[in-house]
């Protein structure tokens, strides 16, 4: 092959990359990574880890002690049961164990199905640049 050729193909193989770039950006979802209201979901995970450790972390001192880490765990755990003991009788029985799975499963749909309204929602706002919107 002449170089000439080489370059031809080179030029002819990156336009056709790059116009593929569009079609996969058209079906409205967010690139991968990020979430629906643009905020990388690394971000996202990265806040909720730094909430978590800061609640975590009782006598503020930086780092987590075994202590304070089984404390949390048994204070969600607490939580958890007093939600799922709906009879309050101090114990679980099958039905209340199924019916909390069932109802965690609710509220996880619920939140899910929530997020994705809120995507469908967002990708159907008139285009802007900064807030102004694009005539």
């Amino acid at each position: 092959m002449t170089p000439k050729i080489l370059i031809m193909t080179a030029i002819a193989l990156t336009g056709l990359t790059l116009s593929s770039f569009s079609v996969l950006a058209e079906d409205g979802s967010p690139p991968a990574g990020v979430s629906e209201n643009n905020v990388p979901r690394s971000d996202k995970f990265e806040k909720r880890g730094r909430e978590m450790f800061e609640k975590t972390d009782s006598d503020k001192d930086g780092f987590l002690s075994k202590e304070e880490m089984e404390d949390s765990q048994r204070a969600r755990m607490g939580e958890m049961f007093d939600k799922t003991d709906t009879n309050k009788d101090g114990k679980l029985s099958p039905e209340e164990l199924k019916n909390g799975r069932e109802a965690m499963r609710d509220r996880f749909k619920s939140k899910y199905n929530a997020s994705k309204a809120g995507q469908e929602i967002e990708s159907l706002k008139a285009p802007s640049v900064e807030g102004k919107p694009i005539e």
